[in-house]
């Protein structure tokens, strides 16, 4: 088991990756446009979907403006993966080795691709180009890891505090609240939403 701040098994104190996220010369500024249209698009997003608002947040100060033009190849397929982008504006089509120039699929303000870059070290399983100059968010894989990491190692300190609170789970050591409390899947709900 990793340590709350650890990447890949390393410190993040030692690691470097710490300072990276604590720098403000690393967050890009954005208009509130811009935050809310990455904001529900992340939410559509299968990697970012279960993440909390908070941690969209942090994820979206550390995103990366990419102008594209027309023809540009934002990726080809093989290439090495380190970064998911979301597309603000533009129009993107994307292309298969076996399917030739056929596009297979297109991408528009609001959709992400990239994704598996953020959960695997594999190559790209296709070729993105742009159709339509427009405007590209990316976020590498380093910077996710980094803010999933620390936003857990906070929801998971106040877990464990709740848990300790608790009269039932007194009796169990720390091993067994952090597992847990690992188990745990924290669910949003609106006013007045019966739970049972």
């Amino acid at each position: 088991i990793l340590g709350e701040n650890t990447i890949a098994g390393v410190p993040a104190s030692q690691s470097g990756i710490s300072d990276l996220l604590e720098a403000d010369d690393d967050e890009e500024p954005k208009t509130e446009e811009q935050v809310a249209r990455l904001m529900d698009a992340m939410r559509n997003s299968s990697v970012f979907s279960t993440l909390s608002t908070e941690v969209l947040q942090q994820a979206i100060l550390h995103m990366k403006e990419q102008s594209c033009v027309s023809k540009q190849v934002i990726f080809k397929q093989g290439d090495a993966s380190d970064c998911v982008y979301i597309v603000e504006s533009g129009y993107y089509e994307v292309f298969l080795e076996q399917a030739g120039n056929v596009p297979v699929a297109k991408y528009q303000s609001g959709d992400s691709f990239g994704e598996l870059a953020l959960m695997y070290s594999c190559a790209r399983s296709a070729t993105v180009k742009c159709v339509s100059g427009g405007t590209l968010w990316g976020l590498d894989r380093v910077t996710y890891r980094t803010v999933i990491q620390q936003a857990s190692a906070s929801v998971n300190s106040s877990l464990m505090q709740m848990l300790k609170a608790v009269s039932i789970f007194k009796p169990l050591d720390s091993a067994q609240l952090s597992a847990l409390c690992n188990s745990l899947q924290m669910v949003q709900c609106q006013p007045g939403v019966a739970l049972l």
